[in-house]
């Protein structure tokens, strides 16, 4: 991987293949669920190496992600994933609530243990979002 700024961005086609694979692997799919990414609703990593995001656009019909202990820097990925109804983002680093606006069905966000320093506007669309009290 090479890194850009915040911004981490694979540097080959087989690079993102290879961290594809790393994450289908981890959730209990083979590479060949990667030829039907519409089959794929949920997927968890904890405390592993996966720290970019933008690999999710592979995946449309995601409607829960769990990613904890990543070190994520960015919310990303997801402008396509308009079945979203989970997001979990515990104890990564990310700055900014950001790169939500799409996910319309969206319930629940949990972003503890972050580093949040800006909420931005990318959750004002988000009716269905509920907020414990």
């Amino acid at each position: 991987m090479s890194y850009a700024g915040d911004d981490v961005s694979y540097s080959s086609p087989k690079a993102t293949r290879d961290a594809l694979s790393h994450l289908l692997a981890a959730n209990g799919y083979s590479d060949e669920d990667l030829t039907k990414p519409d089959r794929i609703r949920n997927l968890e990593m904890v405390l592993d190496d996966y720290c970019d995001m933008k690999s999710l656009e592979h995946f449309p019909k995601l409607q829960s992600v769990c990613l904890i202990q990543q070190d994520i820097r960015r919310i990303q990925g997801l402008d396509r994933c308009m079945e979203l109804e989970r997001l979990l983002l515990n104890e990564n680093s990310i700055e900014r609530i950001e790169g939500l606006q799409n996910c319309r069905k969206l319930q629940k966000l949990y972003l503890p243990f972050n580093c949040i320093q800006e909420i931005g506007t990318s959750l004002a669309g988000l009716v269905e979002l509920k907020v414990p009290g």
